[in-house]
């Protein structure tokens, strides 16, 4: 699931982040330190992400802390959007309160009658009509656009105005000019290994930015970057996972975990090699892509090389990943340059 970063989706999920304030405090009682609220005695982290999908209004990850939000609903009414978050907090409450038990059980209905939130709450399903309209809006718009170009003048000049007025009164219309980036989690393991950080840099040369999500189960792999580009990286990185392994189980010679540390870290310099760029390079050919990581602060932590104590597997690395193929289906892009796209979604967290 892609998460958008846009400036809009920027303001609607401080917008949203406040809604949930209030709501946990005012209705639940619960207080706010910073960025964290006490609920039982323990402060938590709590993030907002902007998503697009055609099956919910919402989500809840609770091990993270995370609730995202149809990105629909920034042009819906504010009774459904304030609906949707207490749906999503009644969820993580539940599992402060009551672990992992069914999504919309009897400990979820119990938790949302204590509060005093309905069947609209308990339930949260909308018929999003508003947006129904916004994008029966936007297609047409865009067609209109596509007929402005014609070698008709007439009929150009007629297409262009009809689109403008259109724009004028279709809310929250965006241009496929308006810059956007997405953040995908591709990977979970249990910990971060020395194969994730092969995989990292392999997927570099994917005009993409590689973050870890460490959590008390384990550690996501999120990629940050054009939503085009992440289904080549994301499809590589589920690929390298299983391929690595492969690689490292055929040479018997070799055991335990240091020289198997070393042998990765080979492969990954054994790759860089054979597209002749180094490391720092991977990370700043593209200006736009870096500029944009740090301006939206995606979550996660970059990856750091580890040190490697054994030559004679990292050797055997390097020979390997000089000659590691990639499936046909995508291959390294060193293109700078970004093509925009207007429905692209990415992750925001909020630590205030």
């Amino acid at each position: 699931m892609d998460v958008l970063h846009t400036q809009r989706t920027h303001l609607f999920a401080r917008h949203a982040l406040q809604l949930a304030r209030n709501i946990m405090c005012e209705e639940v009682g619960i207080s706010w330190r910073q960025s964290r609220f006490e609920y039982q005695n323990m402060l938590y982290p709590f993030h907002i992400c902007i998503f697009t999908s055609s099956e919910k209004l919402g989500y809840c990850i609770p091990e993270l802390f995370e609730i995202g939000l149809h990105s629909a609903l920034m042009s819906e009414d504010k009774e459904v959007l304030l609906n949707t978050i207490r749906h999503e907090i009644a969820h993580l409450l539940t599992f402060l309160e009551h672990g992992t038990v069914q999504p919309h059980g009897m400990e979820f209905q119990t938790l949302c009658k204590k509060y005093g939130w309905d069947t609209h709450v308990a339930s949260a399903t909308y018929t999003l009509e508003k947006h129904a309209v916004q994008e029966k809006a936007h297609t047409k718009i865009q067609k209109l656009l596509a007929l402005s170009k014609s070698s008709n003048q007439n009929e150009a000049l007629s297409a262009l105005k009809k689109a403008q007025a259109l724009m004028e009164r279709t809310t929250g219309y965006e241009s496929k000019s308006e810059e956007a980036w997405v953040s995908r989690r591709v990977l979970h393991a249990k910990r971060i290994s020395q194969k994730l950080h092969t995989i990292c840099i392999i997927l570099r040369s994917f005009h993409v930015i590689p973050t870890f999500h460490a959590y008390s189960g384990g550690v996501y792999l999120d990629l940050f970057g054009e939503s085009h580009v992440l289904d080549d990286a994301e499809h590589i990185a589920h690929y390298l996972n299983v391929h690595l392994e492969h690689i490292w189980n055929a040479h018997t010679t070799l055991s335990g975990s240091k020289q198997k540390k070393s042998f990765f870290v080979g492969i990954a310099e054994g790759f860089s090699a054979q597209l002749h760029i180094s490391e720092r390079a991977l990370l700043l050919y593209d200006e736009a892509l870096a500029k944009a990581y740090r301006t939206f602060k995606a979550k996660g932590r970059k990856m750091k090389q580890e040190n490697c104590g054994d030559i004679l597997s990292r050797k055997i690395g390097q020979k390997e990943g000089k000659h590691l193929s990639l499936p046909k289906t995508a291959s390294p892009s060193f293109i700078p340059g970004i093509q925009w796209q207007r429905d692209i979604i990415y992750n925001i967290p909020f630590d205030f």
